[in-house]
């Protein structure tokens, strides 16, 4: 059905395609060596032909990140990661609005700020898995978490 992309989409390369089966995106820049390469040879018998692709981004605001009105010992704001109980609720309400306006329709998903913990990760496979969508994500360079 489609495909959820999480902060990049990401495939592996191959030497042995022609060009006419690749399409590379390379970063803008130089000091980067990453290369992100879609072999579509390695889809062409699952493809289906469609009129209309529809591509939604969607910032998630990682849980990692969002800052809550508590304060900590320290007097820092604690952060909704450090409170399983919320951020699984907005996770829930996330994946209930997916469901109503987005899973349906939509051909491909990108997602930034998306949380790479294991049990926020989960959450999203079971529901988009449902939906005919994969989840492939790609870890921020750095010390960032999502």
């Amino acid at each position: 059905m489609g495909s959820l992309l999480s902060s990049s989409f990401i495939s592996s390369s191959s030497s042995s395609s022609s060009d006419d089966d690749r399409c590379s995106i390379e970063p803008a820049s130089k000091a980067s060596s990453t290369r992100v390469s879609l072999e579509w040879s390695a889809y062409k018998e699952s493809m289906q032909a469609v009129s209309e692709v529809r591509i939604v981004s969607f910032n998630l605001l990682a849980p990692c990140y969002k800052r809550m009105p508590e304060r900590n010992v320290m007097g820092r704001r604690m952060r909704e990661s450090q409170q399983s109980e919320v951020w699984q609720a907005r996770a829930k309400k996330v994946l209930d609005f997916f469901r109503s306006e987005l899973l349906q329709t939509t051909s491909i998903i990108a997602l930034q700020e998306f949380w790479l913990e294991d049990e926020y990760k989960h959450l999203f496979e079971q529901v988009f898995a449902k939906y005919g969508y994969e989840l492939r994500t790609l870890q921020r360079t750095g010390e960032k978490v999502n």
